[in-house]
Parts: C-alpha cells; structure tokens; sequence
C-alpha cells in the first residue's frame, strides 16, 4: 500500500479522470458510496443516530454521498452544513443538488453559535466529520475550530473521511485543533500526514478504500510513493528454517557492544540475536563485565575489545555500537575502521553512529550493505541539523542520509521509516509508547543482526525486524501495562510473535 502527500493526491485524481475514463463528479460518487458501505458493513447499527458535517469542499461532497446513500439505505441520518449552500465549491456543489433533490430540504445549516449542532451531536452516536479533509492549508478560521470543538466534545463515536478535519494531511501537524476519530476512512492511499507528528494521535483505527484512483500512475507522474509494511510483508520476509538446519546454518552474528555503564545494552542486544533463531552469537565487549554477562548470559560467546583489532572472526553480519559510550574513541574509532573493511552486511547503531560520522567516504565505498539505525537525536548529529528540522522531514532526511552514506537507514520512531540507498522507502504503521524504554533499541538491533545472519536481504531483515519490534511490544504492553514492560519481557516476546507470521 503507497503512501501519498496531498498535492500527490491531487496529482493521482486528475490522472485518473483525464485517463481513466472518470469524471470528478462520478469520483466524488464511487467515493462516497464506499465510504457509506464500508460504515454500513462494520460500524453502524439500524438504531445508530448519525450526523454527518460537512464543509465547503470534496471532503463536504463526500459527505453529501455519504448522507444520500445512508438516508436511501433508512438510516437515521441528519446533514449539516458548515456554510451556506452558495458557498460550496465545484463538484460538492453539484452533489449537494443531488442530495436536495432526492430529500428536499432535509438539511440543516450551522448557525454562528452552532446552538442545533450541539443539540444534534448531543443526541447522536455517531458521527462523520466531511468538514476539511486534505484541504486544510494554513491556520483554521475561528470558526472552523469552533466547529471541531464542538465534536470533540460530544461523546458520539467519531469517524474522518479522508482524514480527521484540523491535521494537516502531508506534514501531521495540527496548527490548532483536529477531530479526533476513533475511526478513519481514508480514500485511495494513506496520506503521510498520518504517520507524522501529531498524526497518529488523531487518527484512530484508519482503513484504506479503493476508489478507482490510479494509484500504480505514481511511477509515471515522477513520484517515488513509501509503502506501508503490513503483515503480507512480513510473513514473505522471515528466513525459511530447515528442519534438518544446525547452528552453522542460521548464521554467525558478532554484536561489538556495550561498556561497564551501559552493560544492559550488550546483553540484549545480544540475548535478542540469540532468542530469536541466530546460530551463534559473539559478543566483543569490556572485559570488565565478562563475568556478569557470562552469569546470565552463558549462550553468547565473549571477547575484549583488545581482541576484536587481532582476532579475524568467522561471522556473517556485524553490529556495532550499543551500549559503546564515548570514553574510549580511539580505540572504539580503530575497530569501526577494521570492521568497515570487512565484506559483511554491518549495522551502525546508537554510539556506533557518532564514529560513524567520521567515515562517511569509507562507508559510502563498502562493497556489502551498511545499515544506520538512528533515532531522532542522532540523526540531528548524522545530518548536523536540529531535532525539530528532522522531525518535521522525516522521509526525506530518511532519504538523504541514505544517499549521503550509500547505506539503509532504519529512522527510528513512532513509526519508523526504512530506506534504501536507491529511496525506496517503507513505513512502520504500528508502535506504541511501549517502546519508549531504555534498552528496547537494542533489541531491535539484536533482531535485525539475527535475521541478517539468518539469510535475509537487508530490505526484507529491516522490515520484518520493526514490525515484529512493535507488534512484540504492543502485545506486551497489554499484558504488563506501557509502563512497566521490559527488555526481557519483549525479547521472550519477539520468538513467539515470529512464530505467528511463519507460512
């Protein structure tokens, strides 16, 4: 599934209607009657009070179908419009005329104290916001957050068309206030304004609906679309396992991690390898914590940092840096020096990173694959930008660290976004504040590096690796509660959750 800015959007609709035998107003109709099945099939029941809301635009058209086609099927449904029928625009217009023909007069206008809608939204259990939709550019009018105020406050379950009025539809911003939907249709792609910023918050349980848009035209019009990893995606990712496969066989993974401050770095990172089907984990790490990692850990093999700039090692793929610290940079530089000459798939992470930004021409020149895996702060550092400069971009300072490095970038995040040296992007659509804990980064890299060594192309390891991260961590979350889960706890949890998605 693509992912589409608005003006992409816009972009897609015009080329589905100059070619692909539509026009804008029977567009506006296939749209709105697959929104009202799609509420029919899975949300409304027979004794449902609905109010649908409607603006000035396509998303107001839509609800203009919406509201026909509800009404045809005997549905309890009531319209209100935000202005005055004069002021609607373009084909919404045309679809408002429909809508009075077949039930005439059967609308009400919102007065400027909106006194009858917040009698109706009162009264009502649901209810579908066609206020703005992607056309929400700048700041709200008074007006339009008064509007939203209103339905935020009635207790109706409410659901978007498109996506909730109020955020931004291509940055996820909420300049003011948005609907906030338990629920969201959206119309032919998910915009990217639903995986950024305040996006996710305001959402809620969002469901895509085909309507005909030429969505496979993106390759044609110039756009380079993310996609959305879903569990399809996931399940053709896992590395097949032998039943006659030995430890040989699913890969040798040599995690260089870890300090006497940061030992919970080391051990699970490298517990996660090993737990989640890696043949043979080494562990390089201070010798000063051998002994409490050997007591806990007596699975993972053990050498020095000292040894790692002596000693050639067998394994197929290499992690490096959790956990590392800065205390010890010559040292710490000399191994990412070795070890970037090796022809391994190499995966760069936490301090690992802030070495990392003093090899950038080496990196970019490796022959096997490199993988970045920063979250905000560090890629702030990779890029020498702000947070808030990277966070208000992330795809495509996603995009252009990769081509800085040569490498993929795992863009951590609420939802993480991975990408290929090529820009070929993909998106995480899950994730939860389950995840916000110390240690849960290491995991992720421990479960990458073990699908590596199992097998997988790093494409395919980057995408099985953040979504079965998170899926692991929701599932948890719900057992221990968000504030109390653990490492552990999501290590134990990350075999049986790939369990689930083996064919």
């Amino acid at each position: 599934m693509y992912i589409c800015t608005a003006q992409q959007m816009r972009e897609l609709d015009a080329y589905t209607i100059e070619y692909g035998g539509l026009n804008e107003l029977l567009l506006m109709e296939i749209a709105g009657n697959a929104v009202s099945h799609a509420l029919i099939h899975n949300d409304l029941t027979r004794d449902a009070i609905i109010t649908i809301v409607c603006g000035a635009g396509n998303n107001g058209g839509d609800g203009f179908v919406i509201a026909r086609r509800l009404k045809e099927m005997g549905y309890n449904c009531s319209l209100f419009l935000a202005y005055e029928p004069q002021h609607l625009k373009g084909v919404a217009a045309q679809h408002f005329t429909i809508y009075n023909k077949n039930f005439p007069n059967d609308w009400q206008l919102c007065d400027q104290q909106l006194t009858r809608l917040k009698q109706q939204l009162g009264e009502s259990t649901y209810i579908i916001d066609c206020l703005l939709g992607t056309g929400l550019e700048g700041e709200l009018r008074l007006y339009e957050e008064t509007l939203i105020q209103c339905i935020n406050d009635a207790t109706a379950y409410k659901i978007a068309v498109d996506l909730p009025s109020g955020l931004h539809a291509t940055n996820g911003r909420i300049p003011t206030i948005a609907v906030h939907a338990k629920k969201t249709y959206t119309l032919a792609a998910p915009k990217t304004g639903f995986f950024l910023q305040q996006g996710p918050a305001v959402i809620g349980e969002w469901h895509c609906l085909n309507i005909s848009v030429k969505i496979a035209a993106h390759a044609k019009l110039g756009m380079d679309l993310p996609q959305v990893i879903d569990d399809k995606l996931v399940s053709s990712g896992i590395p097949y396992r032998p039943a006659d496969g030995h430890k040989g066989v699913f890969g040798y993974s040599w995690i260089i991690a870890g300090s006497s401050k940061y030992i919970g770095a080391a051990v699970f990172c490298s517990n996660a390898a090993f737990q989640t089907g890696c043949g043979i984990v080494e562990l390089t790490t201070t010798s000063a914590i051998h002994i409490a990692i050997a007591s806990q850990s007596p699975d993972i093999l053990l050498t020095s940092y000292d040894e790692a700039l002596e000693i050639p090692n067998k394994a197929n793929v290499i992690a490096f840096g959790p956990g590392l610290g800065r205390e010890k940079p010559t040292l710490h530089q000399a191994i990412l020096q070795k070890i970037t000459a090796l022809n391994h798939p190499l995966i760069i992470d936490a301090d690992g990173l802030y070495y990392a930004t003093n090899m950038q021409e080496q990196l970019k020149k490796r022959s096997a694959p490199t993988i970045l895996t920063p979250h905000p702060g560090e890629m702030a550092m990779l890029l020498k930008r702000s947070i808030d400069e990277v966070e208000n971009n992330r795809f495509g300072v996603a995009k252009e660290l990769a081509k800085r490095y040569d490498a993929f970038v795992l863009y951590k995040g609420h939802r993480t976004i991975i990408t290929a040296p090529n820009g070929q992007q993909w998106l995480c659509p899950i994730g939860d504040d389950a995840l916000g804990r110390g240690g849960t980064g290491d995991v992720l890299t421990g479960l990458l590096t073990s699908l590596l060594a199992q097998g997988s192309q790093p494409m395919a390891a980057m995408q099985v690796a953040v979504y079965i991260h998170a899926a692991a961590a929701s599932e948890v979350g719900k057992r221990t509660g968000n504030y109390k889960m653990t490492a552990w706890q999501l290590i134990d949890a990350l075999a049986i959750k790939l369990g689930q998605y083996i064919r």
